[in-house]
């Protein structure tokens, strides 16, 4: 597993390939337990199972027929419902809590379901899930509240957000009206330069803003429920030639959806 990382499954399959034929590998576990690898000449693997929640580190001992030894890095990897990077599927078992930032996506084409869990934060600082030039990535069945940002994406593609309840994320009702647009960002789900993504059948209410696009074309919008937000339950910047379909954006103070700089919208505004 790439360092740093966050799973919630109960096990961990290490694979190492040494840099010159092996005789022997022992995978030091934990700095308590060591581990004979199963392999030979340069590829060898372990499976570490039925592991508890908690922090790991791991590292990799290997001599070659001269009984000369190396060893690797190494690694830390959390196990558990806990905020971190991740890098490969997620399944939470259960609810997460954070300060900041909680879960940051670092590779492609990625499922993370929260199979109905809550991810909440702490003073609406920092984002629920976030990712960066992320491609193919899936988010759904998550409930998300008290970050800055429900859900966030910036420069990435082929994004699918859904049956996700991104609500009571950040707010200022006080506000009155705002002299910059950054003024009123936060909320539910945003996305930025991002393209060919669907954000379908979520629910982003009672926040500054239900759904934010920016510099994002040919996406399509459909099936959420963005009502009752201080901001706008739908805003695109700069967006065009998105699909907006059967969304329920009522009851919002300011505009119910709201485009600038946004020609040709919506192929399809419902």
């Amino acid at each position: 597993p790439v360092n740093d990382s966050v799973q919630t499954r109960d096990w961990v399959y290490v694979n190492v390939t040494t840099s010159e034929t092996a005789s022997k590998a022992i995978l030091e576990w934990n700095e308590t337990t060591n581990y004979t690898m199963s392999g030979s000449n340069t590829n060898w693997y372990y499976n570490v199972t039925s592991l508890s929640n908690g922090y790991y580190s791991y590292k990799v001992f290997a001599n070659d027929t001269l009984n000369n030894f190396g060893v690797s890095e190494t690694r830390d990897i959390t196990i558990g419902n806990v905020c971190g990077n991740v890098y490969i599927d997620i399944t939470l078992t259960g609810d997460v809590s954070a300060s900041g930032t909680c879960f940051i996506i670092s590779a492609d084409d990625i499922t993370f379901d929260c199979n109905g869990y809550k991810i909440t934060g702490t003073s609406e600082t920092g984002n629920g899930i976030e990712g960066t030039g992320r491609s193919g990535i899936t988010v759904k069945n998550c409930n998300i509240t008290n970050f800055f940002w429900g859900i966030y994406f910036d420069q990435s593609t082929s994004l699918n957000i859904t049956t996700n309840n991104a609500s009571e994320n950040y707010d200022n009702p006080s506000l009155g009206w705002p002299s910059s647009l950054s003024q009123v960002k936060g909320g539910g789900i945003y996305i930025n330069g991002t393209d060919n993504s669907t954000i379908s059948n979520n629910t982003a209410t009672f926040q500054m803003n239900g759904i934010w696009l920016d510099y994002s074309p040919n996406n399509n919008i459909t099936n959420n429920n963005a009502y009752n937000n201080s901001n706008w339950g739908l805003a695109l910047f700069v967006s065009s030639n998105n699909n907006i379909l059967d969304n329920n954006l009522d009851y919002n103070i300011r505009y119910s959806v709201c485009l600038l700089y946004t020609s040709d919208a919506a192929d399809e505004l419902d």
